[in-house]
């Protein structure tokens, strides 16, 4: 599970500060160096991607997607 958190930068209102919250949970059988690898590298990768694509939105490089129906 988790949460986005949106705020306005406080120093520049053109930008904008977005954190993403998660709780990961897995079966008690998963080993202890698995969980630290998906959170580890699963995250941040995660992230860069989300943030990477925000850059390219934010520049008009691509067009924004909408939501399946």
């Amino acid at each position: 599970q988790g949460h986005w958190r949106v705020l306005p930068w406080p120093e520049d209102p053109t930008k904008t500060l977005v954190t993403y919250r998660v709780t990961l949970s897995s079966a008690w059988w998963v080993p202890s160096f698995a969980k630290r690898m998906a959170a580890d590298r699963g995250l941040p990768t995660t992230a860069s991607l989300i943030a990477r694509r925000a850059e390219r939105l934010a520049a008009g490089e691509i067009l924004p997607r909408t939501a399946p129906r």
